[in-house]
């Protein structure tokens, strides 16, 4: 079942930090954190903007929920394993059926090093997570003395590729991303780029 962020509409009683957070990730993912306006999402979101600035101290807080909230909800629907490789084929299809994360992050990439010290506090935060990753990769066996981090960064790459390539896949392959026939052709790929590149070692 697909996981879809659906940043459009509001539902009845919904709290204003839900709706802000819902216009927030479709005006980031439209114009990118500099292109962005607090005032154009308070006006979707239909509150004030002081009222905004009320759940959220600026800007720059605001886009950071806003990538927490979306990766969390792809955390929640991830299947339950010790091994992140596994689940590439899963973050392939929810990049494609949630195309707005993929999005905020090639915005924020092109907004240069400015914002390395916001780079540097959020792989602070994810020390534990890269910690586990390394425990994981230390049970694999890896093609070619490949360097694990610089594969999971390529899947990475991988999975977002449909969504911000969308024109060069037609061009090249013909396929609409969204048509079932690229969906399974692609996560096919993914499974078979896993498969290739890592076994897990055996158990003497």
């Amino acid at each position: 079942m697909n996981q879809t962020v659906n940043p459009k509409g509001h539902r009845a009683g919904e709290a204003p930090d839900q709706r802000i957070l819902k216009q927030a990730l479709h005006e980031f993912s439209a114009y990118g954190y500099a292109g962005a306006r607090m005032d154009r999402i308070a006006r979707k979101a239909k509150i004030s903007k002081r009222m905004l600035f009320y759940y959220f101290k600026s800007k720059a807080h605001l886009f950071e929920v806003v990538l927490a909230e979306a990766l969390q909800i792809g955390r929640v629907a991830e299947p339950s394993t010790d091994d992140a490789l596994a689940t590439s084929p899963f973050w392939s299809a929810f990049h494609m059926d949630n195309p707005q994360w993929a999005r905020l992050l090639a915005w924020e990439g092109l907004e240069g090093k400015s914002n390395l010290p916001r780079w540097k506090k959020r792989r602070a935060a994810n020390e534990e997570r890269l910690k586990r990753l390394e425990s994981m990769f230390r049970t694999r066996v890896w093609a070619e003395n490949l360097d694990p981090f610089y594969v999971m960064f390529a899947l990475i790459a991988v999975q977002f590729a449909p969504v911000l390539l969308p024109n060069l896949a037609y061009v090249m392959l013909g396929e609409e991303v969204h048509s079932p026939r690229f969906r399974a052709k692609w996560l096919a790929l993914v499974s078979a780029l896993v498969a290739g590149m890592t076994k897990k070692k055996s158990v003497t």
